[in-house]
């Protein structure tokens, strides 16, 4: 499979995750809403935090008020 390799599609475009953030595919593809219960264990990797600070400022994800 493509996401072991840390491949995903996001709005048609390729992004290819280091392998510490390979467990995040399964969870951004198969859920609507993200919270920090799911997210824990990624919110202390930088490449995760610069990977969704991108991703909110481009839309791809936004807060639900």
């Amino acid at each position: 499979n493509s996401y072991e390799q840390g491949i995903v599609y996001i709005n048609g475009e390729q992004i290819i995750l280091p392998q510490s953030l390979v467990s995040l595919i399964p969870i951004i593809c198969n859920l609507q809403e993200l919270n920090t219960d799911v997210l824990a264990e990624f919110l202390s990797d930088v490449n995760f935090q610069t990977l969704i600070t991108d991703w909110v400022n481009n839309g791809f994800w936004y807060f639900d008020e």
